[in-house]
């Protein structure tokens, strides 16, 4: 689930700025009857840049999983791009 907050803010015209909230719960590996869920939350940014001939949007999510293993840090910060919000 995520929630998605646009903002009015357009510094120098280059860039749209937008935020999201989200939870992410979900099986990778695990293809058995009963696989593990992992859960996580977190907070990002949403950037579009405006002046660009690509649809490319700029996220940076900074993730904190909730039921992760001693293994796995505790903050993950997450920089992509992709051509949607």
């Amino acid at each position: 689930a995520e929630q998605r907050h646009l903002y009015s803010i357009y510094p120098w015209r280059l860039f749209q700025i937008a935020s999201a909230a989200f939870v992410d719960v979900g099986s990778a590996w695990d293809t058995g009857e009963r696989p593990e869920l992992l859960y996580d939350a977190g907070v990002g940014l949403r950037i579009f840049p405006t002046r660009s001939t690509g649809a490319t949007v700029i996220h940076v999510d900074l993730a904190f999983p909730i039921n992760a293993d001693d293994d796995v840090d505790t903050v993950q910060l997450n920089i992509t791009t992709k051509t949607g919000f």
